[in-house]
Order: C-alpha cells, then sequence, then structure tokens
C-alpha cells in the first residue's frame, strides 16, 4: 500500500515558514503600541487639556512599555506642566527603546537642564551631531539651556550647530537669537533676528510680544526724530497679540506701556494728540489690571496714565497699590508728589519729597517744578540750577527751566521785601537773578519770560528800563513798540543819570557830541544860505530854459531879428557830406514857431536825401531862427530852381549861429529823439516837407 506524501510539503515549506515569522512580527508589534481606537481618546484629551490627559497617557505607556512614542510624548507633557523629574525618567525610557531618536534626546537634554544636571545634557547633545541631529532641535535645546543658564558662548556654538543643520530654521532658533541678542545689548540685531521668525510663521505670537518689548527699549536709545517710529511699531506689535488672545494681561500691559510713552511724546508738541493716546493707553491699563489684579507694573503705568489725564484721585490709588505690591520705582514718589501738588495737599508734598533725593534730572525737574508750585522756592531754584547741565541740546527744556527759575527768583525777592528791616542787597540780588534767568530763557525765544523780564525791568530804574528796551529789541528785530517806547521813555535819565547836560557829559559825552553837532549843523546851514549873495535877475533869466513862460513873453514883446537864410542847393560850411543837414532839416523834431511868424507859401520841391543818419542841430538856434530856414517866402528867388542834372542835390546851409543864444539851447534829449515814424507820429507837430514831385 503506497502511502500518500502531503502535496504542500516539499513545496510550500518556505512560504510556511515565511507567514509564520511575519504573523510573529505583527504579534509582537502589536504588543508594543497601542491600536488607533486606543489612541484616539487620549489623543483628544491632550488635545483638549484635560484634567485626566496625563493620567490616561500614563495607563497607555503602562500597557505598551516598549512604545517609545508614547514615552516621548509623556515626557513633553509632563516637562510642559513643570513635572521635570518624571519628564526625565519618562525620555530617558524612550531614549533606551531608540537609542538614534533625536526628538527624545531634545526632551532629555530639556530636563537635564531644569533638574540643573548641565554636564550631563551637553553630553547627550555631544553625541547628537551631524546626521543624528537631522531637525537640530538637539542642539537647539542644548543652545537654550546653556543661555538659561548664562552661559552666552555655548549657547551661539549649539545654536550655530541647529541651525546648520536645519535647511529652514524654525521660528523658535530665530527667537532665541533675538533674545541672546537681547541680553549682550544688540537690540537691533533681536529685531531682525525676531522679524525673521515672524515671517517664518506669521501666526508665532511671541515673537509679537517679545519684538513689542524690543521696539520699547529701541525707543528709549533712539534719537528723538526716531522715537516715534519705534513707540508706533511696540503699540502694532503688542496689538497683533491683543486682538487674538483678548485675555492676555501682559500683552495689555505692553500695548498700555508703549501708548503712555508715546503720548508723553506727543504732549510735547501737540497737547490735544498726547492727551488722546493717554485715553487710549488708560483703557489698554485699566485691561491689564481687570485680568491681573497683582499686576504691579499694569498699576504703576495706570497711575503716571491717570496723573497725565488729570485724574489724581485715582492716580494715587494706582500709585500707592504699585507701592503695596512691591514696586520699587522712584517714579512712584515723584508721581505721588505731583498728585498731591495737582490736589493741592502740600503737607503730603513734602512728606513725600522729604523720603527722596532727586538724582537724575527728570527727577531734579520734576521735584523742582513740585517744590515751586508748593512754595519752596529756594530749594526749587536749587534742583533747577542742579539739572541745567545734563539737559543737553534740549532748548524747549532749558528754557522752561530758566523761565523757573526766574520766577522762583523773583518770589524770593517779594519775600524778602516783606522782611522787615528790608535788606536791599538781599533784595535786588533776587531780582538780578530772575533778571538774568529770564533774559536767558528769552534768548531760546520763551515770549513768557521776555515778558517777565521787560514787566520786572521797567519798574526798577530807568537805567535798567532802558537797557531791557534795547534787549527786547534785539529779540524781535527792532519791530517791538514796547521796547521802541521803553528806549524813548527812559533815555534823558538814562543817559544823564539826572544830572542834565553836566551828567551827560560824565556818563555819555558821545550822546553830549552827537547832539551838539545835530544842533550846529542845520544852523551852519541856514546862516550860509543867508549870507550868499544874490545874483542878478538877468543872469537868471537868461539860464531859464527855452519853454519858460517869462522867457517866451519876453520874446513875444521883442522878438530877436532872425539870420539870413542860406540859399537852397548849396551846402553850409557846417553842413556834413551826402545831404546829412537836410536830411536832419526835414526829419527833427522843431519847437512851435511863435504867432508872429510870416505864413506859409507855396512849397518848393527839395530832392531828397539819401544821407543815413541826420544832421545834428546846433542847441542855439531860437525858434525864430529854425522857422526861417524852412520858410518858403524867405528863401531867394533862385531858390526855386532845380539844380543842373550833372551835379548832385546838396542840402541847404545850415544858419549862422547866435552866441547869445547859446544858453537858450533846449534839452539834449530833444536831439536823440528817434525819426523813424511810429504809431504817435500824427500827433508830432513837424516841419512841413516839401513836395516829391
Amino acid at each position: 500500500m503506497k502511502i500518500a506524501r502531503p502535496f504542500f510539503t516539499p513545496f510550500f515549506t518556505p512560504i510556511i515558514i515565511t507567514l509564520l515569522c511575519a504573523a510573529t512580527t505583527t504579534l509582537v508589534w502589536s504588543a508594543d503600541a497601542p491600536t488607533a481606537e486606543e489612541w484616539a481618546p487620549v489623543e483628544t484629551a491632550l488635545a483638549e487639556q484635560s484634567n485626566d490627559a496625563e493620567q490616561r497617557l500614563a495607563k497607555l505607556v503602562a500597557a505598551y512599555p516598549r512604545w517609545s512614542d508614547g514615552q516621548r510624548a509623556l515626557a513633553e507633557w509632563r516637562l510642559d506642566h513643570g513635572k521635570a523629574e518624571m519628564a526625565l525618567a519618562d525620555a530617558q525610557a524612550a531614549l533606551e527603546i531608540s537609542p538614534n531618536d533625536a526628538g527624545a534626546a531634545s526632551l532629555l537634554v530639556q530636563a537635564l537642564g531644569k533638574v540643573g544636571r548641565t554636564a550631563d545634557a551637553f553630553a547627550i547633545a555631544g553625541k547628537f551631531v551631524g546626521d543624528k541631529d537631522p531637525g537640530g532641535w538637539v542642539n537647539f535645546r542644548a543652545a537654550e539651556m546653556a543661555f538659561n543658564a548664562g552661559d552666552r558662548k555655548k549657547a551661539e556654538l549649539h545654536l550655530s550647530l541647529a541651525n546648520g543643520r536645519a535647511k529652514n530654521p524654525p521660528p523658535e532658533f530665530a527667537f532665541l537669537d533675538a533674545r541672546i541678542s537681547e541680553a549682550v545689548g544688540d537690540l537691533d540685531r533681536a529685531e531682525v533676528s525676531l522679524n525673521r521668525a515672524i515671517a517664518a510663521k506669521p501666526r508665532f505670537w511671541v515673537g509679537y510680544y517679545q519684538l513689542g518689548v524690543i521696539n520699547l527699549r529701541q525707543a528709549e536709545t533712539k534719537t528723538a526724530s526716531s522715537r516715534m517710529d519705534y513707540l508706533k511699531k511696540s503699540a502694532a506689535n503688542f496689538s497683533q497679540v491683543t486682538n487674538v488672545n483678548r485675555k492676555d494681561a501682559l500683552a495689555w500691559l505692553g500695548l498700555g506701556r508703549a501708548q503712555l510713552t508715546l503720548a508723553q511724546e506727543l504732549l510735547v508738541g501737540d497737547r490735544q494728540s498726547g492727551l488722546a493716546k493717554a485715553r487710549e493707553a488708560e483703557g489698554s491699563l485699566r485691561n491689564a489690571v481687570d485680568m491681573n489684579k497683582e499686576l504691579r507694573d499694569a498699576h504703576l503705568n495706570l497711575g503716571v496714565t491717570l496723573l497725565i489725564n488729570e485724574k489724581s484721585e485715582s492716580a494715587i490709588t494706582h500709585l500707592l497699590r504699585a507701592r503695596e505690591l512691591g514696586a520699587t520705582d522712584r517714579t512712584i514718589n515723584f508721581n505721588l508728589m505731583l498728585a498731591y501738588q495737582q490736589l493741592g495737599r502740600t503737607a503730603e508734598f513734602e512728606a513725600e519729597a522729604a523720603n527722596i533725593q532727586a538724582v537724575s534730572t527728570a527727577e531734579k525737574l520734576t521735584t523742582g517744578i513740585g517744590f515751586f508750585k508748593a512754595g519752596n522756592y529756594a530749594l526749587a531754584t536749587e534742583l533747577l540750577n542742579g539739572s541745567l547741565a545734563n539737559l543737553g541740546e534740549d532748548r524747549e527744556r532749558i528754557s522752561a527751566t530758566y523761565r523757573f527759575i526766574g520766577h522762583a527768583e523773583a518770589a524770593l525777592a517779594e519775600k524778602a521785601a516783606k522782611q522787615q528791616p528790608v535788606d536791599a542787597t538781599i533784595y535786588n540780588s533776587h531780582l538780578d537773578n530772575a533778571r538774568e534767568a529770564w533774559r536767558k530763557s528769552g534768548n531760546l525765544r520763551d515770549y513768557s519770560a521776555q515778558r517777565f523780564f521787560m514787566a520786572q525791568e521797567t519798574t526798577r530804574s530807568p537805567q535798567l528800563a532802558y537797557d531791557a528796551g534795547w534787549q527786547h529789541l534785539r529779540w524781535h528785530d527792532y519791530q517791538s513798540l514796547d521796547g521802541w517806547s521803553a528806549v524813548a521813555g527812559n533815555y534823558g535819565h538814562a543817559v544823564t543819570g539826572g544830572q542834565g547836560i553836566h551828567g551827560m557829559w560824565e556818563r555819555n559825552p558821545i550822546h553830549l557830541v552827537s547832539w551838539i553837532l545835530l544842533g550846529v549843523i542845520p544852523l551852519c546851514l541856514a546862516l550860509a544860505s543867508f549870507l550868499r549873495p544874490k545874483r542878478e535877475e538877468e543872469e537868471i533869466v537868461s539860464k531859464r530854459p527855452q519853454t519858460d513862460p517869462a522867457i517866451r513873453q519876453q520874446q513875444a514883446k521883442a522878438p530877436t531879428k532872425s539870420p539870413a537864410p542860406a540859399p537852397v542847393g548849396r551846402a553850409s560850411q557846417t553842413s556834413k557830406p551826402n545831404g546829412q543837414a537836410a536830411r536832419s532839416n526835414a526829419t527833427a523834431p522843431r519847437t512851435p514857431a511863435p504867432p508872429s511868424s510870416p505864413p506859409a507859401a507855396k512849397r518848393v520841391p527839395v530832392p531828397k536825401q539819401t544821407s543815413p543818419k541826420p544832421q545834428v542841430r546846433s542847441q542855439v538856434e531860437t525858434e525864430p531862427t529854425l522857422k526861417a530856414i524852412h520858410d518858403p517866402e524867405a528863401r531867394p528867388p533862385q531858390a526855386a530852381k532845380a539844380p543842373p542834372a550833372a551835379k548832385a542835390p546838396q542840402a541847404p546851409k545850415a544858419p549862422q549861429r547866435n552866441p547869445t543864444s547859446e544858453m537858450l539851447r533846449p534839452n539834449a534829449a530833444l536831439e536823440r529823439k528817434k525819426t523813424e515814424p511810429d504809431n504817435n507820429a500824427a500827433l508830432e507837430r513837424r516841419t512841413p516837407r516839401p513836395d516829391k514831385s
């Protein structure tokens, strides 16, 4: 009988072995990790931060002790909730299961740093270099631990290793770089790093918060021109956080501080804008106080804001609360002083002032003005004078400080005047100090100080009023009516000293000499005019112009005899070539003839001259002479004949000069008159020309 073999024995043996191994592997894996159904509720509890999330996760990890991911998740949860020792054990268990797990190593470094075992942490980080730390998180945690321990060099070393391993560094890397830069005082580099972190993760809210803090610190170190920009950027960054998380008290505090500082800057140049911004700061700081009533800095800044908004009672409440919470800032005392001063509570003001000593410039100014308003003028002048050396180039604060010094000195002088007997030396000394303080403030264009300066000096003495008037004129470019009034009204007594001419000679001899010269010169001129000999009437009349009515009347009564005209066609001895004189006679303007001139006769044609320039006629020709030259009836009979064809036409002979008429020459401007016709040619009176026929 033949025994049948199993058909699968020789052929399926390898397949069966493979399937058995796979099944065994599946069973082992399933024993070291929970199923999806088991993990889902635990994951939900972790995401919702439920109270039993840690307990449920620990129970699941205990059920699967070889589950490295569970050990790592449990270590991370316990680290976030401040259980460093338990997190250390979980991270070590995860790393034992998976020795190359970089995530477990980074958690272990964090836990070791929390418990103070920094050397062990650096040893773990030293094992994960190069490819063993693909994301750079192990070295990043080592850098973070080194920074928290105060070892900046190791922090920078491990951070550079972390950045070298990460292709796209996460925002946490840039955030740590910003913290390191801030610690060494490099605020600009910190700002760049934080902006890089926000660019990598736009919803990186901790980066926005820290950038707002950096901008606040930058505003304290930048110049006045850029301070406003940094304050505005700080407020914008804090607003990014408060818009997302309305219950973040620290973000509201940062926003309120930025708005308060911005309000203080705006109050200098634009009070209305500054008060509006202070009201915004009050709202932000009230939100911070409402969310956390133990937030000391929120009470302090809210007290300052309420003081700006003139709510002194509420300001005192919050400032005292900040002091109760342990605030030791010197600004609490000074702001309390200002609040008591605004309310007129002098005793409490002086009590606060007795407990502090002004050190900084702002403290000296605040205390000095406070003492001035409280009536302690001596201490006010001492503090205000001590603050001047540190004001730098701030012209506005310098001028205001000098103005208050002047007020305090004037108040001290008034107090000295009420004492009996009056010490004139002390009284005048305080007035002189007030004058010099107001003068320095006035030189910086403080118009209030200029008015106080004039008001005081014009009541002291004529000499001081005279000097004050000139000072006021220099301030206002010599265009001040008050200045000229003070100078003119006090001039006499100022230059004479009340002793007349003798006093002027003794005190201001230059003024006396000037007045003598101003009186003698006009007297000498008048005397010289009176003693000057009179000229004969004929000489004066002969030099009058031809157009004078008196001369014309004399000519009408006794007309002068005209010289004989030159024959037409023959050139004069003084005429210019090419008929220039004839052209001048035909085109030059003439003086109108007297009524006694003979009537015009028939015109005789005269050849047109081609000379480019008219002859410049002599200025000795009188009116009858000019008329006789061109009078057709006065010409000889042969003048009507045409010249021979072979000869060129010649200009008429110029008349003889009358020596006695040289002084009657008309204005030379008449000779320079243009001969070309213009739009007014029809209105000019000219001598008729002969026809061209």
